[in-house]
């Protein structure tokens, strides 16, 4: 056992310093870490093409989901999979630095978007745009969770 009463982190070490000698070089950066965000949510088979998830449409696994940052740069790519609870068609983004992204959709063969931003619950309406497959801007905050 190690019985060294200094603190295992931030010890410069010894400092050899002659008589009168003042060595004012020896600094410490510190930062507030900063808590992550998180975004994702569902992707759906719309069976009555009305933008909206009901009860009985299936998620669809193996649907791949782009993340971008709000000035067009990639940050991550995911395909949808199975929840925890074995439900299809989920996909989350997370230990994101927080701020502004966009989330792209990459329809599958055979497919077309449902109308975008239909209904009264954000939650569980299609975001993409019918065009390019993308969301509108999504900023997000320290700690935050977006799963719309």
């Amino acid at each position: 056992m190690d019985s060294d009463p200094r603190p295992t982190t931030g010890w410069a070490g010894p400092i050899d310093l002659a008589a009168g000698e003042r060595d004012l070089t020896w600094d410490a950066g510190l930062y507030r870490p900063v808590e992550p965000a998180a975004l994702g949510d569902y992707v759906w088979e719309d069976r009555n093409a009305n933008g909206v998830q009901d009860e009985n449409e299936p998620g669809l696994n193996g649907v791949t989901v782009n993340l971008y940052d709000c000035d067009g740069n990639p940050v991550a790519s995911t395909t949808t999979a199975d929840d925890a609870s074995g439900n299809a068609g989920y996909y989350l983004f997370d230990d994101l630095t927080p701020g502004c992204y966009e989330v792209e959709f990459v329809v599958p063969e055979g497919y077309v978007f449902s109308p975008q931003d239909q209904g009264a619950d954000d939650g569980v309406d299609s975001d993409a745009n019918p065009t390019s497959g993308r969301t509108d801007p999504i900023n997000l905050a320290a700690g935050e969770t977006d799963q719309t």
